[in-house]
């Protein structure tokens, strides 16, 4: 993978230089996705991968249905209830 994104830069760095800021931005865009669809384009896909996603399927399974739970609130509570606690 470390060769893919060498290869992107050394385009890259083959293009000609120039001092604006601007330029620099939309040379660093095009690094990223350069190194990216090389990446990408070395990658497999199965045929059950392209059907599922043509057919728009979930990419993923679950038996279960999760909730978040929101811990700092669960936190501060059990912190304000030692409190009251230790001050009784």
């Amino acid at each position: 993978m470390f060769a893919l994104a060498q290869q992107g830069v050394k385009s890259i760095e083959q293009q000609r230089v120039t001092n604006s800021i601007d330029n620099a931005i939309k040379k660093s865009r095009k690094l990223v996705l350069r190194c990216y669809n090389m990446i990408a384009s070395q990658q497999e896909v199965s045929g059950v991968q392209v059907a599922s996603y043509l057919m728009n399927y979930d990419d993923h399974y679950t038996t279960h249905t999760f909730r978040n739970l929101f811990l700092i609130s669960i936190e501060n509570y059990l912190q304000a209830e030692l409190t009251k606690a230790r001050l009784q």
